[in-house]
């Protein structure tokens, strides 16, 4: 096992490495199932944490992509995309084995502002290894194959994702409240570290294609200019920007909302999520058979607006007046909005690598 950058990728080293992309979806993925979303929620409100904490812990994924800017001129000069990765994802993994540790010492202010600082440390090495990661895997992906590698690996992700959040709501359901509620997210976060060292070792073992010697001195700011000449990269940007604004205004709040103003447990707002995840499972395969056959626009173009048609209708859920109907109808919204996401996270994803030149892939992505 080497860091190092690949002068040649062979077809035999590609194929292997493509397979590999598949086995580290799942460790990552059952990583993230048990330490993110629903489930850091329901650890911040164990910690006592205030509506503003939370909504700082659901902004720092965001907050910290700034971070892509100067990894961006990071990897121009040093050329190493795999290196970057791995040694971002062993240090912010890190901070999950550290989130165990607070469960154990139970809630108070120190404990809560530590659970801001892990995070925003979390995120921040994220965003620098997802940088590297995505322009790596960029140029390792043949691109008449990216929709089929792709809806395989989030369809075996999610897979993942939905065995794991099917345990995590079990074992909150059943050791989640009194004594047992401090060591059942010690549990959880410290099974997420594991598992996240082990998609780092994987990894690891992935081949990454060398990139093409630097023909001038590298200045950040012309790097970043250079996809904002690309006038279908500034229409990609436009979109990304306004979906994620008006997704992520709402949906952190949501199981604050499900819990508080409508009394559901959070066993039942954890069913929500695995259905979401299931409609998703179901729906990937079908989405990138449609992006490959068709064009990822296509696709995007009906994905997307189901998906906020969805988000505006949980206002509807505090007027119904039947706790049977409140449940029967927020299952619905999340089977939907699971097929939906499915299709704008895939082809959003695939236009975004199709657009970025192979080789200087980096400041694109």
């Amino acid at each position: 096992m080497t860091l190092a950058p690949a002068p040649e990728v062979s077809a035999e080293a590609r194929e292997r490495g493509l397979q590999k992309m598949i086995v580290e979806a799942g460790f990552s993925n059952a990583c993230a199932a048990v330490t993110t979303g629903v489930i850091l929620t329901a650890f911040a409100l164990y910690l006592k944490a205030s509506n503003f904490a939370i909504g700082l812990l659901a902004a720092a994924p965001f907050l910290m992509q700034v971070l892509q800017a100067p990894t961006v001129l990071l990897i121009e000069r040093l050329r190493a995309r795999k290196r970057i990765a791995v040694w971002a994802s062993v240090t912010g993994r890190t901070a999950l084995g550290l989130m165990a540790v607070l469960a154990v010492i139970g809630p108070s202010a120190a404990t809560v502002s530590t659970l801001l600082a892990l995070q925003f440390v979390y995120c921040a090495m994220g965003a620098v290894g997802g940088c590297a990661w995505n322009a790596w895997i960029k140029d390792l992906v043949p691109e008449h194959r990216l929709g089929a590698v792709f809806a395989r690996r989030t369809t075996y992700a999610t897979a993942v994702s939905l065995a794991a959040g099917l345990v995590a709501a079990f074992t909150l359901d059943r050791f989640g409240s009194g004594p047992m509620q401090a060591w059942t997210f010690a549990g959880l976060y410290a099974f997420g570290f594991v598992f996240g060292q082990i998609s780092v070792a994987v990894v690891a073992r992935i081949p990454e294609p060398g990139m093409p010697p630097p023909g001038e001195t590298i200045r950040l700011l012309p790097l970043l200019r250079a996809p904002l000449k690309d006038r279908n990269f500034r229409r990609l940007i436009a979109f990304l920007a306004s979906w994620q604004f008006a997704v992520n205004l709402a949906t952190p709040f949501f199981t604050v909302f499900f819990v508080r103003q409508l009394g559901f447990s959070m066993t039942f707002v954890m069913g929500l999520s695995v259905l979401t995840q299931v409609a998703n499972l179901v729906a990937l395969r079908s989405w990138g058979l449609l992006s490959d056959r068709f064009t990822n626009k296509s696709v995007l173009s009906v994905a997307a607006p189901v998906y906020i048609v969805c988000i505006a209708g949980m206002i509807l859920a505090s007027q119904l007046t039947d706790r049977t109907m409140i449940g029967v109808y927020l299952v619905g919204l999340h089977l939907l909005m699971g097929l939906a996401v499915a299709g704008v996270t895939l082809t959003s994803a695939n236009i975004a690598l199709k657009l970025s030149p192979t080789g200087s892939a980096t400041a694109y992505i």
